[in-house]
Order: C-alpha cells, then sequence, then structure tokens
C-alpha cells in the first residue's frame, strides 16, 4: 500500500505537469490566458477540495495570512510555467525549480532558524544546478544545423528568435525557482507557526484567495481581458475547461496520494522518490505525447538529478 500511495504521487504530479502543458497548446501562453487557466483551476480545486474534506473546514488566524502568501505564489508560479513551456522542456523547468525549492528553505533554516549546515545537502543542490546548466548548454545533437544563407525568411526569423527564446526560458526558469523557494518557505512557516492546521483546509483557502486575486486582475485590466477574450476563444473554450478540470482532479489526487505518503513513511524515502521520480516521468511523457527528442544531454542531466535529491535528502536526514 505504501509503494501505491509513493507511485501515485509520482504518476499524478507528473500528468499534472502535462497538462499544463496541454492548455498552453490549446490557448496559447499569454498571461491573460494564464490568469484565466489558474481561474479556472481555482473553481474546481475548492469544489473538490471541498467535497474531499467533507464541509469541514479548520483554520486559524496565521492560515489566511500564509494562504494569502502562497496563492499569490501561485498565481506567479502558473503564469511562469505556462510562458516556461512555450519555450523550453518541461523538465528543465522543473529541475531548477526543484533546485529553488530546496535552496531557499536551506538558506533560511541556516540563517534565520539555527539549523546545520549540511556538505551532503550542499553538494546536492550543487549537482542540481549542474544538471540545469548541462540540459541547457551544447548543441541538440537532434536538432537541424543551421544554414549560413537562409532562402526562406522564416527559417531568417526563426534562427534569430532562437537566442532570444533561450534567454527568456533562462529567465523563467531562474524566476521559477525563486517562487518555489518562498513557496516552500511559506509552507515550511505554517506547519511550524501553525502545527495544527489541516492541509486540505489550507489548500481550500489558498484556492479561494487566488480566485479572488486573479478576478481582481482581470478586472483592473478590463479592456485586455475584453479584447483576449473576443480574439481567443479557444481560453474558454471546452478543451480548456477540461484540461483545468483534470488539472484539478489530478492535482488534488495528488495531494491527497503525498499527504498520505507523508504519513505512512519517512521524508528521507518520499521527497527523492517523489521529485526525482515526477522529473524522469515528465521527461518520458515529454517524449511520447509531445515528440520533444530526448538527448544525450537530457540522459546525463537525468541521472544527475537523480543522484542530487538523493544527497540533498540524505543531508536532510
Amino acid at each position: 500500500m505504501d509503494i501505491f500511495f509513493l507511485a501515485g504521487t509520482v504518476v499524478l504530479t507528473a500528468s499534472s505537469s502535462m497538462l499544463i502543458k496541454k492548455s498552453k497548446n490549446i490557448a496559447g501562453s499569454g498571461s491573460t490566458e494564464s490568469i484565466f487557466f489558474t481561474l479556472f483551476i481555482a473553481v474546481y480545486s475548492i469544489i473538490i477540495f471541498i467535497l474531499i474534506n467533507r464541509f469541514k473546514i479548520t483554520l486559524y488566524p496565521l492560515n489566511f495570512v500564509f494562504a494569502c502568501a502562497y496563492a499569490v505564489l501561485g498565481i506567479f508560479s502558473n503564469v511562469l510555467m505556462i510562458k516556461a513551456f512555450s519555450c523550453g522542456k518541461v523538465s528543465t523547468y522543473l529541475i531548477m525549480t526543484n533546485t529553488g525549492a530546496v535552496l531557499f528553505p536551506y538558506i533560511v533554516g541556516i540563517i534565520w532558524l539555527d539549523e546545520a549546515f549540511s556538505f551532503i545537502k550542499t553538494f546536492g543542490i550543487v549537482l542540481m544546478c549542474v544538471a540545469f546548466v548541462i540540459k541547457n548548454t551544447g548543441t541538440d545533437p537532434s536538432a537541424q544545423p543551421a544554414e549560413k544563407i537562409s532562402d526562406v525568411n522564416g527559417e531568417q526569423e526563426a534562427d534569430e528568435k532562437k537566442p532570444k527564446a533561450n534567454k527568456l526560458f533562462l529567465f523563467l526558469c531562474l524566476a521559477g525557482a525563486c517562487i518555489a523557494g518562498f513557496a516552500n518557505v511559506v509552507i515550511s512557516l505554517n506547519s511550524t507557526l501553525v502545527p495544527l492546521s489541516d492541509n486540505v483546509s489550507f489548500s481550500i483557502m489558498t484556492q479561494t484567495f487566488v480566485l479572488g486575486l486573479t478576478i481582481a486582475f482581470l478586472l483592473i485590466r478590463f479592456n485586455k481581458t475584453k479584447q483576449t477574450l473576443m480574439t481567443n476563444r479557444k481560453m474558454t473554450g471546452l478543451a480548456n475547461l477540461g484540461v483545468a478540470l483534470a488539472y484539478s482532479a489530478i492535482a488534488g489526487g495528488g495531494l491527497i496520494f503525498s499527504l498520505e505518503s507523508a504519513k505512512r513513511l519517512p521524508s528521507s524515502v518520499v521527497f527523492p522518490i517523489s521529485s526525482s521520480g515526477n522529473i524522469v516521468l515528465v521527461t518520458i511523457f515529454d517524449t511520447l505525447f509531445y515528440k520533444e527528442k530526448f538527448t544525450l544531454r537530457d540522459l546525463i542531466a537525468t541521472v544527475l538529478i537523480v543522484v542530487a535529491i538523493v544527497l540533498v535528502s540524505l543531508g536532510g536526514a
């Protein structure tokens, strides 16, 4: 049964990342499109979590503060993620966000919470960064060599846009890492300062804040929102709504599975398997369903990130 919950966590988490990319393919990666998708997720998630929790909400005053902070970070995370998936590989983005998710709480713990420095954990974080660098450097052997002189204007423009897309992707990965790190700090503070809080109730409150903030953002940018609604019908189409519903159900299921795994197994087991398994499975899904090329650099980076996550887990034990 323990293996069932752990495997479910990995599969559901990886699948949710694929659905984010699916929404990007359907509706685009603009900020308004991303905010609308985040709004849809919030509505579905609130309903799903309330049903899971059987209408029993347990919250404390500090929960509201942390839930609001986590909601703001979650909105930015979704916008960045959808944009990043339009110009780079999902697995590459996940490697960087995993690095940030570990690095920031680690630094905060050492500086403010009197936690001990761990050489093993530090080395693991360095390996995470190395894995990301390997994924983003060198020549992709699957890519077609660029012609010195292109006879087609479209090919020339595509070649000119590649460096800009790479720089944008790098920026989005770094920003995503920072947000993932801050989000983990918020969760850690909530767990430390409000140890009796109910995780599902906290998720309901977080998604409620997300819903309110996204609606406010769309109203503030009313003209832009109206223009996008008129020109991009796919954004509110049944396909995108269905993807949002599937994402909410799968992400909600992933949360339940991860909570059950955390109850049954030590974090030194749950964290490395769920995190590394997620990245490996996303790489496989990306190759199978979105026809992304799997290169030698991908293989080396994937092996390194698995080793790194194990080291980070051992260093935190």
